[in-house]
């Protein structure tokens, strides 16, 4: 919500400047400031050159093998890993591609991580378009308010990719109001339990008044036209689940080109010693177990044997 924080900052600026005691123009220059500093602090953290985490190594080796059986929520978490380099050596490309598998697999978070990727460019060439493709898709997903309240901050602010359009900014604010502390829907679709923060519902609020203080009459009854029809066509999301064989087709092929690449691949020295200790090291990689998971394992294998000699 940081952005979003600043974003609130220049559009309240006009309200409560003077309360302060400072200018409008210096509440803005000061969120510009801020904004500027998150992002330069964000580019500095992903291209610094950092040792692998033995705990993020560890939590990537067990989401790895859900992943490939077809988990969405572990395949947000070794796409995101993969892109950032947590816990394993950064690869931008596999990472994104994880990320699209997980959104495919009805992971909507993955949607919004892919939005930030193409907005900030890190890793990959910067895409205001496709950008603006994942924040819709987000939105649209209708699964959680602040993916709405995201877009309709987007349209509002302008920029990036959006024309600023308050007629599309209060009908997602609108819309995020309207599902908040109602509905809050996992990946299959299900409702969940959410308790709702009044505080956060009023910022909701005061964001559609102060759109509402740049329209006119005829543009909030428009906004409010098309916030109802979407309400409308999307009263019953389709939840169809995907097809979870090819998902997971897609997950092992993901994985076989990671591990073509992987720098820590087994000699043939390994090989033959797995054989010896009969560790199908192949199937297990198959399955999303890492290099160094399965040279543990066989090392457990070998010290039983020789516990039992």
């Amino acid at each position: 919500m940081t952005k979003y924080l600043a974003i609130a900052l220049l559009i309240t600026g006009f309200l409560v400047g003077d309360a302060y005691g400072n200018s409008v123009g210096d509440l803005i220059r000061k969120s510009k400031e801020d904004l500027k500093k998150i992002e330069a602090d964000k580019k500095k953290e992903y291209f610094s050159s950092k040792p692998i985490n033995p705990e993020q190594k560890k939590m990537f080796e067990k989401k790895l093998p859900l992943a490939v059986k077809g988990d969405a929520r572990a395949q947000w978490f070794v796409g995101s890993m993969l892109y950032k380099g947590l816990g394993v050596p950064r690869d931008a490309e596999k990472g994104i591609e994880w990320l699209k598998l997980s959104f495919k697999n009805r992971f909507v978070q993955a949607a919004s991580s892919l939005a930030r990727i193409y907005e900030d460019g890190y890793g990959v060439k910067r895409d205001y378009k496709e950008s603006v493709k994942w924040r819709k898709l987000a939105a649209e997903s209708g699964v959680d308010y602040y993916y709405m309240f995201s877009l309709g901050s987007s349209y509002f602010s302008g920029g990036k990719g959006f024309v600023q359009d308050y007629v599309l900014a209060h009908k997602w604010w609108n819309l995020a109001l309207s599902i908040y502390g109602q509905q809050e829907l996992d990946s299959e679709g299900k409702e969940k339990a959410i308790t709702a923060n009044p505080s956060n519902e009023e910022v909701l609020r005061t964001f559609l008044s102060i759109a509402e203080e740049n329209m006119t009459l005829g543009q909030i009854t428009e906004a409010q036209r098309l916030a109802r029809e979407w309400n409308e066509n999307n009263s019953k999301i389709n939840y169809t689940k995907p097809d979870k064989k090819k998902l997971i087709a897609e997950a092992q092929r993901l994985l076989r080109e990671w591990n073509e690449n992987n720098s820590n691949k087994f000699t043939e020295e390994e090989y033959s010693r797995f054989r010896s200790l009969d560790v199908n090291a192949d199937v297990l990689l198959d399955k999303g177990y890492s290099y160094d998971i399965i040279r543990q394992y066989a090392d457990e294998i070998e010290s039983e044997q020789q516990l039992n000699k």
